[in-house]
């Protein structure tokens, strides 16, 4: 898989977070702040927000990002046994009442994080005034879940290849330094259950699951690889991960939809070096 990419750029400034990448020693990282692009992308992958990935395609750098689309995360959840309907902003409410949990599948926007919102208005009224496209899927479910632990797993060719705890008994995942952190082991046993019974799956993407307040484990979401924090997670793996969600070869069905990313977010970058 590596050799198909030259470098991974890292669009962070958390430079810690570019250190970890590179430690893993699978391909070379070089940080990158977003504020332009090199003249020549190729044999590069990324690993940024979807607000750069967006202004890549707007700059003309055709590259492939691959993430869960809103359907099969949909049926995901459902299978899980929390019944999710996904349906596109401009068609809400669509008869769901009381409240909700409800993400935009494809972005994650600050002003619209995914949480319980009061009812499906609410949410739908958050999502326009941040700029969500009326065409952006989105995620919705009355099953209403607590969790007291969460874990994020990467997964690869249908393996999970790295886990970790982002959230545990109210502390988050820069509660514990490296290497005290609660063990993710059950969490990615748990997650390897899951991903074998799915009929199909993305070629690299990111697997959420946690212990709900009944101490039952349960899929908390699924997300793009290429985006997703790594917390304490085997390097390693997680950039093996980032990588085969970005390989043109395995890409067919599940190619990122960028129509859920705001206007705003499309502005072209700074070619260096250009004239």
């Amino acid at each position: 898989m590596s050799a198909r990419f030259s470098q991974l750029r890292v669009v962070t400034s958390a430079r810690w977070l570019v250190g970890d990448l590179a430690a893993a020693q699978v391909v070379p990282v070089v940080a990158d702040l977003g504020l332009d692009v090199p003249a020549d992308t190729t044999g590069v992958a990324w690993w940024c927000p979807a607000r750069h990935a967006a202004r890549l395609a707007a700059t003309g750098r055709a590259h492939v990002f691959t993430a869960p689309d809103a359907n099969w995360q949909a049926d995901l959840l459902s299978r899980a046994g929390r019944p999710t309907v996904a349906a596109r902003l401009a068609d809400l409410p669509g008869g769901l009442t009381g409240r909700v949990f409800a993400k935009v599948a494809d972005v994650k926007h600050p002003r619209v994080p995914a949480r319980v919102w009061a009812d499906v208005a609410d949410f739908a009224a958050a999502a326009t005034g941040a700029g969500i496209p009326g065409g952006a899927w989105c995620l919705l479910t009355p099953v209403v879940t607590t969790f007291t632990a969460e874990h994020r797993c990467f997964v690869t060719g249908g393996q999970v290849v790295a886990a970790s705890v982002y959230l545990a008994d109210g502390c988050t995942w820069d509660h514990w330094p490296a290497g005290a952190q609660p063990g993710s082991g059950d969490a990615a046993r748990f997650a390897q259950d899951v991903v074998d019974d799915l009929p199909d799956q993305p070629p690299g993407w990111v697997l959420d699951v946690g212990v709900d307040t009944a101490g039952r484990w349960q899929v908390v979401e699924a997300n793009p690889a290429w985006c997703a924090n790594p917390y304490h997670a085997d390097p390693s793996g997680v950039v093996h991960t980032v990588l085969a969600s970005q390989d043109p070869a395995t890409a067919a069905g599940w190619v990122w939809d960028m129509g859920a990313a705001p206007g705003a977010w499309r502005r072209p970058l700074p070619v260096r070096g250009s004239t």
